[in-house]
């Protein structure tokens, strides 16, 4: 099954996480390619399965349609460079969609890590997704059921093929991760069903930085600095969507656009994070010379009792059915082996 998919790697200055990555996948079957927008060439040896592209200073979508283009396999994996996500899980997606043609994309269940102290402590993620099974017939419907959904459908297991589409009038423009990750989320659905399957998919580390740079969703849809690349965005759904359904790219136009006004409310603003939260807060309440201290302080809090609270919950993670199995904890092994090695924090 392995050799039917090739995983993508996307990655921005931060080569200790993509040597790690890089190990983790060196033994697998999987055709790993590497899209990497650092400045430098990461120039460390590179294992047979993997081949490596540098896209410095490359648009999100200009690099991801260029390198979409060199995967020879009927499925395909985004994995961020932080994470890690596990061989068999992504051997029982391709199963399941080489038995199910009216589905586009598959994943399973998710740990979230957390590297404190060279130890570390695991937490279920997504519990709301368990069992989940986007399986209307429509791509309204489909996209519909997506804005409640706290998960970006980027990083699961798809069809090639469904993939595999020139974006003209986003390709040379979007450079934010937010709208890159809603893009393929959102394309993903308007092609076909999605399934969460009952197995071990991915492991996710808790970090207050990632892979990515640019601006959230929410903000490209509310900043004027962002609207023609919003709005191109908007159409370019509407597009597919009218297509698939067979309806006027207006009607279309005027649901998907009412739709991210719901998905961008339910995410960010009627929702928001506690990080947001704080930093309202001392906008209001502390003196502008005082706020870089207040700041720095409460993240420090915030983080301690994220920890306490993570260690807790990580007490309970075996009464998951996913990782309780043994392929399931071997997996977990060898993926705190990789990390520990490693050490990237």
């Amino acid at each position: 099954m392995l050799k039917k998919i090739t995983l993508i790697t996307i990655s921005r200055n931060r080569h200790p996480y993509l040597e790690r990555i890089i190990d983790y996948y060196a033994n697998s079957a999987i055709q790993v390619l590497i899209a990497d927008d650092s400045k430098e060439k990461y120039s460390k040896v590179l294992p047979p399965n993997t081949a490596y592209y540098q896209y410095s200073g490359v648009p999100y979508l200009f690099r991801f349609d260029d390198i979409i283009q060199k995967v020879k396999t009927p499925y395909v994996v985004f994995c961020a460079d932080d994470d890690f996500i596990v061989p068999e899980g992504i051997s029982k997606c391709v199963s399941f969609l080489d038995t199910n043609p009216d589905y586009n994309s598959a994943h399973g269940q998710y740990v979230f890590f957390y590297h404190s102290k060279n130890k570390l402590f695991y937490t279920p993620g997504y519990l709301v997704t368990v069992g989940c099974d986007i399986n209307e017939d429509t791509a309204m419907g489909r996209t519909e059921r997506y804005k409640k959904l706290p998960i970006q459908l980027c990083y699961c297991v798809h069809r090639t093929e469904n993939l595999k589409l020139t974006f003209n009038t986003l390709k040379n423009s979007v450079n934010n991760l937010g709208l890159f990750e809603t893009i393929i989320g959102m394309k993903t659905l308007i092609e076909g069903k999605h399934k969460v399957l009952p197995v071990f998919y991915s492991a996710r580390q808790s970090l207050y930085s990632s892979a990515g740079s640019g601006a959230s969703i929410d903000v490209c849809a509310s900043k004027d600095e962002y609207k023609n690349e919003y709005n191109s965005y908007l159409v370019e759904m509407a597009s597919l969507l009218s297509k698939k359904d067979n309806i006027p790219f207006d009607e279309a136009f005027a649901f998907f656009k009412q739709l991210m006004v719901e998905f961008v409310d339910y995410r960010y603003i009627s929702k928001p994070s506690s990080k947001k939260m704080m930093m309202k807060f001392i906008k209001k309440t502390i003196p502008f010379g005082l706020r870089k201290g207040a700041r720095h302080y409460l993240l420090l809090l915030q983080e301690q009792n994220k920890k306490k609270n993570n260690i807790q919950l990580s007490q309970k993670i075996n009464s998951f059915p996913f990782i309780t199995g043994s392929p399931e904890n071997k997996e977990l092994q060898k993926i705190e082996n990789c990390i520990l090695k490693y050490n990237v924090k």
